[in-house]
C-alpha cells in the first residue's frame, strides 16, 4: 500500500521536457502564400517526417518535407471532389492515411498513402465530429438545450453534452455518453445570448478503442469503450483557482474587443453586468491522445491566455507526468519522441512548429 503511495506521487512529479527552440518551423508575416497560415485547424507528421497542415483559411491541406520546405498542396475552397468549404479538422490513421473534414459539406475525405486522394463520402452532423475510432466508426459531440418554453429560456441556461456514435454500417447515430455541457447566459429583458464568463464547455479525447469525456468544471474524466460502456475515470491533478473581479473584468474586455460598433460593445458590457459571476476556473481546458494511447489534460487557462502546462495519464487514467509546452502552442499530434502544433506569436501570427519531446 505505501509503496503504490510511493510510486503514485512519484509519477505524478515526473517531468517530461520539450525542447527550447522547434526542429521545424514554419510561418512568415509576409511570404509565399504556402508559408503563410489562416485558422490551421490540424497538423501531423508522417512516417517519413513530412508534415501535413489543414489551413482552414484557404481550405488546404499543405504539405511540407522534413525541413519545413513546401512540397504540394492539396484541395481548394468549392464544393467538387477534393475540395472544401469548412476544412475542420484532419486525423492522421495508420499507414499514412489521412481524413480530412468538411463541416459545411458534410463530407469527410480520405487520403491514401502519398498523399492521394482516395475516396469522399457524406457524414450528417459533421460539425460535431470528434473522431474516428479503430473499428471505423465515428464520435460526434452535441450540445442539447434543456427542455423548457421559450418564454423561459433566460438567464443562466446549462446545456447537456452528449456523444454519437455512428458505426460504419449505419446511417443512424446512437447516443453512447451524456455530460454536462456549456454555459450560457440570455439577459431576460434584452433576449440577447451571451456566453458565460469562464463558463464550462464539454471535452472529449478519441483514442482507437476508447474515448474520454467530461465537461471542463469537473476533477474525473470518463473513459469509455466505443459502445459507451464506462471502463473508469481518470482523477484529475486539481488545477482550478478561485475568480477574482479583474478576471472576469479582462474577459469582458476581451470579448467586447471583438464586436463591432460602440452601442453593440455598450449593450454587451450592461448585459454582461447581469451575469452572476462564477467562483471559481475550470478545472481542464481540453485534451488529446498521442501515438502511444497516453491522454494529455491542459491546465485550464481562458482562450486569450491558454496555459502551457499539461498533465499526463496512461489509457487507464494512471498519471504519468507533466509537461510544460512553448507559450501559445497548441499540439495536433503528439508523437513517441515529437510534437507538431500551431504557435501564434505576438502578432497573433501563426507558426507550425515541431519540437522534441523527451519522455
Amino acid at each position: 500500500m505505501i509503496l503504490a503511495l510511493a510510486l503514485l506521487l512519484a509519477a505524478q512529479q515526473r517531468s517530461w521536457t520539450v525542447a527550447a527552440r522547434p526542429s521545424v518551423s514554419i510561418g512568415e508575416v509576409e511570404a509565399a502564400q504556402e508559408y503563410m497560415f489562416s485558422q490551421v485547424v490540424g497538423a501531423v507528421r508522417l512516417s517519413d517526417g513530412r508534415l501535413v497542415v489543414a489551413n482552414g483559411g484557404s481550405n488546404e491541406l499543405r504539405v511540407y518535407d522534413a525541413s519545413g520546405k513546401h512540397v504540394s498542396t492539396l484541395g481548394r475552397a468549392g464544393g467538387g471532389p477534393g475540395e472544401f468549404q469548412t476544412l475542420r479538422a484532419l486525423w492522421l490513421l495508420p499507414a499514412d492515411t489521412l481524413l480530412a473534414v468538411d463541416s459545411r459539406n458534410n463530407r469527410v475525405t480520405v487520403y491514401a498513402p502519398g498523399p492521394i486522394l482516395n475516396r469522399s463520402f457524406q457524414l450528417q452532423a459533421v460539425a460535431g465530429i470528434s473522431g474516428r475510432l479503430a473499428d471505423g466508426s465515428y464520435l460526434l459531440t452535441v450540445g442539447v438545450a434543456p427542455s423548457m418554453d421559450m418564454k423561459d429560456f433566460q438567464g443562466l441556461i446549462e446545456f447537456n453534452g452528449l456523444v454519437l456514435r455512428r458505426t460504419a454500417e449505419s446511417t443512424s447515430v446512437d447516443t453512447v455518453a451524456r455530460a454536462k455541457g456549456g454555459h450560457s447566459y440570455v439577459n431576460p429583458t434584452t433576449r440577447r445570448q451571451y456566453p458565460y464568463p469562464f463558463g464550462r464547455s464539454a471535452q472529449i479525447a478519441v483514442a482507437p478503442a476508447r474515448f474520454y469525456y467530461a465537461d471542463t468544471h469537473s476533477t474525473e474524466v470518463g473513459i469509455y469503450d466505443p459502445t459507451g460502456k464506462r471502463l473508469g475515470s481518470v482523477k484529475l491533478r486539481p488545477s482550478s483557482r478561485p475568480l477574482t473581479d479583474a478576471d472576469i473584468e479582462k474577459w469582458i474586455e476581451v470579448d467586447l474587443a471583438r464586436r463591432n460598433g460602440a452601442q453593440a460593445k455598450l449593450d454587451a458590457r450592461n448585459d454582461f453586468k447581469q451575469i452572476p459571476p462564477l467562483k471559481r476556473t475550470p478545472e481542464f481546458a481540453s485534451m488529446r491522445v498521442d501515438d502511444l494511447g497516453n491522454l494529455w489534460v491542459r491546465h485550464y487557462g481562458p482562450p486569450f491566455d491558454p496555459s502551457p502546462d499539461w498533465d499526463v495519464y496512461d489509457a487507464n487514467g494512471a498519471p504519468l507526468a507533466r509537461v510544460r509546452l512553448p507559450a501559445r502552442f497548441d499540439p495536433f499530434h503528439i508523437g513517441k519522441d515529437f510534437l507538431v502544433g500551431v504557435r501564434k506569436d505576438e502578432l497573433d501570427v501563426e507558426h507550425i512548429e515541431v519540437y522534441r519531446l523527451t519522455r
